[in-house]
């Protein structure tokens, strides 16, 4: 779990939070581990209440990738995988790093409730910091009930798993004005 040890720089947020988009064109070189790192740190300052941080990290970079792009394509239809899979699994496999964010499911509702709050928070500080240190972050819809992620092939009981996709976007962006 991170702590935070230090306060990050202020952010002009009105500007960043407009700025803000979706990128789907990513730059093949990944991003250096220790932005990483960084932006992990930010996010961490989500608000949660009872300073849970129900909230764990697993990145994919490199060959790992593979891991997660035949997950994803694991969950899809026959029908899916017939139409898409291979375009599918080539996408994922571009993308430099995928970081997977790893939510605690509290059996209580109120704090179930409170978690699933705090890591829509954290992951929105995640986007707005890289966006702010040029780099893209995109959120993913997809199966997440089934994919296979820990070391035995099953996802641990209790969690739930969101998606992010990050990567350098100097040169490349798909993303439009408002």
């Amino acid at each position: 779990m991170l702590r935070h040890a230090s306060r990050p720089t202020r952010i002009p947020g009105s500007q960043l939070i407009r700025d803000r988009r979706t990128v789907r064109q990513f730059r093949e070189d990944p991003v250096p581990q220790l932005l990483i790192t960084k932006l992990l740190d930010i996010a961490c300052w989500a608000p949660n209440h009872g300073f849970r941080e129900p909230w764990r990290f697993i990145q994919y970079r490199g060959e790992a990738r593979r891991t997660f792009a035949e997950s994803v394509v694991a969950t899809f239809s026959a029908e899916e995988k017939e139409k898409n899979g291979d375009r599918r699994l080539a996408y994922y496999m571009d993308i430099p790093v995928h970081l997977i964010v790893v939510a605690k499911e509290d059996p209580r509702a109120k704090q179930r409730e409170e978690d699933f709050a705090a890591v829509c928070c954290w992951i929105q500080n995640f986007q707005l910091a890289a966006g702010k240190e040029g780099s893209a972050s995109s959120g993913k819809r997809i199966p997440i009930c089934t994919l296979r992620l820990s070391g035995d092939g099953r996802r641990p009981r209790g969690e739930r798993i969101a998606p992010c996709c990050t990567s350098d976007i100097r040169r490349h962006s798909d993303a439009r004005p408002r």
